[in-house]
């Protein structure tokens, strides 16, 4: 059975656009490399900054194919006396959408684009057990039934940086979460299956440990790793900390 994920979200001080369309022209794509190409926006993302619009559009396409993103561009609304910075283009409804696209409300002002948001699926399994007692008494039959049982998916999110430091980062994902508890809602009363989402965070990246934590999110602990990794201008880790959430 398939869910129905809205193709706009609104929260009090943000709209939210799913980008689905990767046709080489289409504003999805110049959104989703407006944000994947920013290099302080994607800082602490193993990927990194796309260097084209080319390899952009083929990340996104990869997104879509392998991992059923559900990826969203978000937007601040104007308000009177604005977070970010008044100079940056306003976009509306109409400019995300080519003419023949007909949406309702075309007109709409979304604002500034600020980042993204996603919920990526993650076929390989959780990086931790999201049910640790079990993984303590080694009951690793009930696990695997567990799992399989599991539909989970990866939080991500990448905010320009005149969008920091003004909780658009916690609105946004809650926006998002919320709307995607609301979609499984129904399937979840129908079948075994438990929606769970996961979350990876370095253990310098504190901004995004506070935002996981106002989510809700619950610390399942620390993923060890071989080698230290690139990310944001110097060698971490090596390993992480993991997050998770049953939704």
């Amino acid at each position: 059975m398939s869910i129905t994920i809205p193709s706009k979200i609104s929260t009090p001080r943000l709209t939210l656009i799913r980008l689905t369309n990767t046709s080489p022209s289409h504003p999805h794509v110049q959104l989703f490399h407006e944000n994947w190409s920013d290099p302080s926006a994607t800082a602490w993302s193993l990927h990194g900054a796309t260097k084209s619009l080319e390899e952009s559009r083929d990340w996104m396409i990869e997104h879509r194919t392998k991992y059923d993103n559900i990826f969203y561009s978000a937007f601040a609304k104007p308000q009177p006396q604005g977070d970010v910075q008044s100079d940056q283009k306003i976009w509306s409804l109409r400019d995300v959408y080519l003419d023949g696209e007909e949406q309702q409300g075309e007109n709409e002002i979304l604002g500034i684009h600020i980042g993204s948001v996603s919920l990526r699926l993650q076929p390989s399994g959780p990086v931790l057990s999201p049910y640790p007692a079990l993984s303590q008494h080694n009951n690793t039959s009930h696990q695997e039934n567990l799992d399989q049982d599991l539909d989970l998916r990866v939080l991500g999110y990448a905010l320009f940086p005149s969008a920091w430091g003004y909780g658009y980062a916690t609105e946004a994902n809650r926006g998002v979460l919320d709307a995607y508890a609301t979609a499984v809602s129904a399937q979840k009363q129908d079948t075994r299956k438990k929606y769970y989402v996961e979350a990876a965070v370095d253990e310098d990246n504190l901004a995004s440990e506070k935002v996981l934590k106002k989510l809700g999110f619950k610390k399942l602990g620390w993923k060890d790793e071989e080698e230290k990794v690139w990310l944001n201008g110097g060698w971490r880790g090596p390993g992480y900390w993991v997050y998770g959430m049953f939704v």
